[in-house]
């Protein structure tokens, strides 16, 4: 299933994806694993030139007692019918005896949209944009934080995920397959070495370090292709430029996190993303929405609201989900209509030309509504696709299913039947 997150005006795309397992690699990769616990391989050129670097590096962070990083990522996702780019801040602070603090966000809203502050006792995480919180017992070291979706999405390709390891080095080296030594290079008026590594899940990280007896890593290129179907990939490029402050004194209060008032406390901040969210729409009124169609006629939700049965279809083309069903939902929309439904399918970041091409392969016939900048998931409180919404002749939101399956279809299917006969379908404890 796909996840489609947005943060104000910043889209943040991510798949669930497998990753290649690092036991069948062979090459640099297991030459380079076998060092951390069998110094006696021997590595090639440019494998020994790039461990003694990411030594050093290490060494210096770990010495110091207490750092800061703070990092400008700019991203570039291609291929799904419309390019889209944007600019993250991440700042990190780090302190010996576990002590962490990452703000992460969009160049428009700053660095503060998500917080992860670790006292060395407790792991307090807070989206602001949701206004949720989660609290949990931090662990014994920062590897904690990978156990958290949220954070690995927030932070993916930033290459903070691995700066923030007590042993980041032997983290970075057991995924890598191949290094290149691409030599000196003059970045932003300092002296750089510059190395091509690619990972076993297939992404390729460029990364400059400093040179000098106190190395550290100044600048980080990630290129990842994402598969959409047997077919199509997508590519996510994010260069991410460091500035360090190493050694410092952390001001008071760097790692504490004060919570906003009305913050809801949750268990994990994806999940409620995804599933809760929405649920508070349950019973209320529908939020209205004004979209233009394929062939360009504006259609305001608002003027049909509480006169019929409504039903919102939330989909994109490289989702593959999405483009199963398709086929499917002509019946679907034909017996909806018949009975006094209305179903619009809402594509969601896309330009028309793609949107139109999609349709036009899959054969769809019903109602296409274009949300090029993809504010109906905000509206709707939606984070993941593709979902329906299932909305009642009073104008409430009675329901809402998450993924295509044949299940989830035949659950839509009976409420919406439902609904047109003027039942409600609310779940229980669900208020007006």
């Amino acid at each position: 299933m796909y996840r489609y997150m947005r943060w104000g005006t910043m889209v943040l795309v991510a798949l669930v994806s497998q990753a290649g397992s690092a036991q069948t690699q062979s090459g640099p990769a297991q030459r380079a694993r076998s060092t951390v616990v069998a110094p006696a391989v021997k590595l090639n050129a440019a494998e020994k030139t790039f461990d003694e670097i990411v030594r050093g590096f290490e060494k210096r962070l770990t010495d110091s007692g207490a750092f800061v990083a703070d990092v400008v990522s700019q991203w570039n996702a291609t291929g799904t019918g419309k390019d889209v780019q944007g600019t993250n801040l991440f700042h990190v602070a780090v302190q010996a005896g576990g002590k962490l603090r990452i703000e992460a966000g969009s160049r428009e809203h700053g660095a503060g949209q998500f917080v992860c502050v670790s006292d060395g006792r407790t792991m307090t995480r807070l989206l602001r944009s949701a206004n949720l919180y989660s609290r949990h017992d931090a662990g014994s070291t920062l590897d904690e934080l990978q156990h958290d979706a949220m954070t690995l999405q927030t932070l993916n390709g930033s290459g903070v995920d691995f700066l923030i390891r007590p042993q980041f080095r032997a983290q970075l080296i057991a995924q890598i397959t191949g290094v290149e030594d691409l030599g000196a290079e003059q970045l932003n008026n300092a002296s750089t070495r510059h190395f091509r590594l690619t990972l076993v899940d297939k992404r390729v990280f460029d990364l400059w370090f400093t040179t000098g007896d106190q190395p550290v890593l100044t600048k980080l290129v990630t290129t990842t292709s994402i598969p959409i179907d047997d077919q199509r990939t997508f590519q996510l490029t994010t260069s991410g430029v460091f500035q360090w402050q190493v050694g410092v004194t952390h001001p008071e209060g760097t790692f504490t996190l004060d919570i906003p008032p009305g913050a809801r406390l949750v268990n994990d901040l994806l999940a409620a993303l995804q599933e809760g969210d929405i649920e508070q729409l349950l019973g209320k009124p529908a939020p209205p929405l004004e979209l233009a169609t394929l062939q360009g006629t504006r259609v305001k939700l608002a003027d049909q609201l509480g006169q019929q049965v409504i039903v919102l279809i939330f989909w994109a083309s490289w989702c593959a989900p999405s483009m199963d069903v398709m086929p499917a939902l002509n019946e679907f929309v034909a017996e909806a209509e018949q009975g006094g439904a209305v179903v619009y399918a809402i594509n969601l970041g896309e330009d028309p030309q793609a949107v139109s091409q999609a349709v036009a392969a899959k054969g769809y016939r019903g109602t296409v509504l274009l949300d090029p900048e993809a504010q109906s998931l905000q509206s709707y409180q939606i984070g993941v696709i593709p979902v329906t919404v299932l909305i009642g002749r009073d104008g409430t939101v009675q329901g809402y299913h998450s993924g295509s399956t044949a299940e989830a279809r035949q659950q839509i299917r009976t409420q919406a039947v439902a609904l047109m006969s003027g039942q409600s379908i609310l779940p229980k404890g669900a208020q007006k």
